[in-house]
């Protein structure tokens, strides 16, 4: 793995690699850590090489929230944006109402032993505080943008302050994404192409510069997978 640059403005994380470095883009994982162990032993991801990004939501639902969590803040070269699942559970610890959690999946937290809880609880300080907003790859002269549900006013800018109403938006939003499925154009801008998570689709979607990648692994209908672009 290259990076030729890393910087990191106002929780976006800026990432230049060199051409040769395979950057690998996952979707909405929500736990499904055999799903994406099989994906990377199919494309023979190489730890020391290759690049792995997701668009947010590691946690709920799925079969072990605790492990994707704990992988993806314990490996070097895997990086993720903030999704709404992991503000669920900032939330609720910070707060100590899990109600709402728990609801959408959060209950995987009550089942964990006294240890693990405490060290969960140290990712979710963490990820209140610097958890990234957006990821910037820059690689072949394209920038590409990933965050997880949508960009507030469909621009892109390194380092922008959000209000607390622009990150509910960046983390929730799926307004967007059903106006472009009806084939109303949305035009983004500050980036080559944007990719986002959070709204399951049956397949992978491309509208103009956007690409939809969340394919609803942890769902187990027939058209459920985690999903993936290579860079």
């Amino acid at each position: 793995m290259t990076i030729l640059s890393s910087d990191t403005d106002n929780r976006h994380l800026r990432l230049s690699v060199s051409n040769e470095t395979r950057v690998i883009v996952i979707g909405d994982l929500h736990g499904e850590i055999s799903q994406l162990n099989n994906l990377l032993d199919k494309l023979r991801f190489d730890c020391e090489k290759d690049l792995l990004i997701s668009t947010g939501d590691l946690i709920d639902r799925g079969e072990n929230s605790y492990v994707c969590l704990d992988k993806f803040m314990n490996t070097p070269n895997y990086f993720a944006v903030l999704g709404n699942h992991e503000q669920l559970a900032i939330d609720a610890l910070k707060n100590n109402d899990f109600g709402l959690w728990y609801l959408n999946g959060g209950e995987w937290f009550d089942e964990l032993p006294t240890h693990k809880k405490k060290l969960v609880i140290q990712y979710f300080d963490l990820l209140d505080h610097k958890g990234l907003y957006t990821i910037c790859l820059e690689k072949n002269d394209k920038r590409f943008v990933i965050a997880h549900a949508d960009i507030p006013n469909q621009y892109y800018r390194f380092g922008q302050t959000y209000s607390a109403e622009q990150i509910q938006y960046l983390l929730w939003n799926r307004q967007s994404v059903h106006k472009m499925a009806k084939g109303i154009e949305i035009s983004y801008h500050g980036a080559d192409q944007f990719i986002f998570g959070h709204t399951p689709q049956k397949e992978i979607m491309n509208f103009g510069n956007v690409t939809l990648i969340d394919t609803g692994a942890c769902f187990h209908a027939y058209f459920s997978k985690l999903s993936y672009l290579e860079i």
